[in-house]
């Protein structure tokens, strides 16, 4: 068996494995406005960055966090990702998974570890979004931004034949902010 399809069915384990989350509700009003909000910094190719609801969210409050991957200057459609988000989880609790509709199969685990959740996704025609995940959570403690780290294991891509760039993928160590995605 090739390495095309052994990565191929390690994705698709990794899916069926997971726990999926269920249905959530939205609100689609703008939040507040953020301090923190600036625009997202690409670097060629393939980019990888969260993006939070808000910086400055009150303990108790929800907010939510979304994993993206963005394409910066060169032509990649991401088929399939296995990622984890770190937290810090005496600041934040996660809450559950947020269902998207973008026709993508995907698995979360949010009790991967203490501070750790787990998400695979994959889509035979390309992920149509840029979300790769997303998870709602409630907080606990401010100072919750600091400890979000998204750290990418896999990312396919359909061109020059299914492969993994995960490793020259750009995966940014900064939090971006976007108050539209208050939910």
């Amino acid at each position: 068996m090739n390495s095309r399809r052994r990565r191929g069915g390690r994705v698709l384990l990794t899916i069926g494995l997971a726990c999926a989350a269920g249905p959530t509700g939205c609100d689609d009003e703008p939040g507040p406005r953020d301090a923190a909000q600036q625009p997202v910094d690409l670097q060629p190719g393939a980019n990888v960055y969260l993006v939070v609801s808000t910086t400055e969210a009150a303990p108790g409050e929800e907010i939510r966090i979304e994993a993206r991957v963005s394409v910066g200057g060169a032509e990649m459609t991401p088929t399939a990702f296995v990622a984890r988000l770190r937290y810090d989880p005496g600041r934040l609790v996660l809450i559950e998974s947020v269902p998207l509709d973008d026709k993508v199969v995907r698995a979360a685990n949010l009790a991967a570890g203490p501070g750790l959740a787990r998400f695979a996704g994959a889509a035979a025609a390309g992920i149509g979004s840029e979300t790769l995940f997303g998870v709602r959570a409630r907080v606990a403690r401010p100072g919750y931004a600091a400890g979000l780290a998204v750290e990418l294991d896999e990312l396919d891509v359909l061109e020059g034949g299914v492969r993994d760039v995960a490793a020259q993928t750009h995966v940014s160590a900064r939090v971006y902010v976007e108050p539209r995605i208050v939910r």
